[in-house]
């Protein structure tokens, strides 16, 4: 099951180009035209007020996409996080916490508290290990977490978790990611295809942050920008660059030094929206992978796939194992053994104009 999700989620970026992945494409052309008559109809009905969306007095500030996969959504949450933590705003994270048992229900939370990724999501985890002393709430009902949040806590910023086409909750800021190494996957709407939304939905974006900008050169990325201004003014279009910020021994946290990764045998596993950005990262730090292991995204670690990984190390594979965070928060603590995995650390930052952009942040909240 787990190979034909992975193998499907490539079809619909269009990471698989293969005679049977187009024709299974084609055979989902009329479920996506069917499904952008709904988006557009949804959409209609907002614009036209026939359906209004709820507002609370706090500010929120969306982080979304119009794709699904990996946009790169977390680390962008938590730049965004950082910079409220540094000038002492009162703010929380919400998040539907996307497969796990947290989003049919409602969980509100410090992160001062430990809590499990079996309960709130990878994502949230990993988010609640890095912002001390910062509040979440977990669940569908943004709303409500909201409401909690506000009477309790004094909280009166929000950043909103993957709220592009949470419609129902107002927000005072847009912000839309796209990846530039596969911004619109193989060009369909849902299911043919991973587009959420027709590209003209980016006319609601605030901001458009083009992510992962490393992984295309500078003539891409003035085409990307090109097509882009059919829907967004380039005033509004910004570049967010990535890098290995930090690279550390899953089973000690010690601090490994990339010159030491250049010397040894790496092979690479992780379960994320867009498996393809790690190891490209990992080689443009001039690391050589011998061999990729690609799960589903948020997918939960058995003890199968462990037994898989620790072959690898002794059949000759290789001697290091590398990783994500994302990823590492899913693995048991007893996992790996010193010196056997390492874990990748990255960050993101604004590549130009980055006095603009956090302008506008400033200004949208009145700080």
């Amino acid at each position: 099951m787990s190979l034909i999700r992975s193998t499907f989620a490539a079809v619909q970026s269009g990471r698989l180009r293969t005679p049977l992945a187009a024709a299974l494409r084609y055979l989902l052309v009329p479920l996506s035209l069917i499904y952008r008559t709904v988006v557009a109809l949804r959409n209609l009905l907002y614009k036209g007020g026939v359906l209004r969306a709820k507002r609370c007095s706090g500010k929120i500030i969306s982080i979304g996409n119009i794709t699904t996969g990996g946009t790169g959504k977390t680390p962008v949450t938590l730049m965004l996080a950082n910079w409220l933590k540094s000038r002492n705003l009162p703010f929380a994270v919400l998040s539907r916490g996307y497969q796990s048992p947290s989003e049919k229900g409602s969980i509100v939370f410090n992160s001062s508290a430990s809590v499990s990724n079996n309960v709130v999501g990878d994502e949230i985890a990993l988010l609640a290990r890095k912002l001390l002393d910062t509040w979440f709430g977990v669940g569908r009902d943004r709303m409500h977490n909201i409401r909690i949040l506000e009477e309790r806590q004094d909280v009166g910023i929000f950043l909103l978790d993957d709220g592009f086409q949470h419609r129902q909750l107002f927000r005072d800021y847009d912000i839309v990611l796209l990846d530039a190494s596969n911004p619109f996957g193989n060009g369909w709407l849902l299911p043919a295809g991973n587009q959420r939304e027709p590209l003209s939905s980016l006319a609601r974006a605030d901001i458009v942050l083009i992510t992962r900008v490393e992984s295309r050169t500078p003539a891409e990325l003035a085409a990307l920008k090109e097509g882009l201004r059919r829907y967004v003014d380039e005033r509004r279009i910004f570049e967010v660059r990535t890098a290995i910020s930090r690279l550390y021994e899953f089973a000690t946290s010690e601090p490994v030094e990339l010159s030491e990764l250049l010397q040894r045998k790496c092979a690479a596993f992780c379960g994320i929206g867009n498996p393809d950005s790690f190891t490209q990262l990992l080689a443009a730090n001039g690391i050589t992978v011998n061999q990729s292991i690609v799960f589903d995204d948020h997918h939960c670690y058995l003890e199968a796939d462990l037994v898989l990984l620790h072959r690898m190390l002794t059949d000759g594979t290789c001697d290091l194992l590398l990783t994500t965070e994302k990823d590492a928060v899913k693995l048991p603590r007893d996992g790996f053994a010193r010196g056997s995995c390492a874990v990748v650390e990255i960050s993101v930052a604004v590549a130009e104009r980055e006095d603009i952009f956090w302008g506008k942040i400033a200004e949208v909240l009145a700080c």
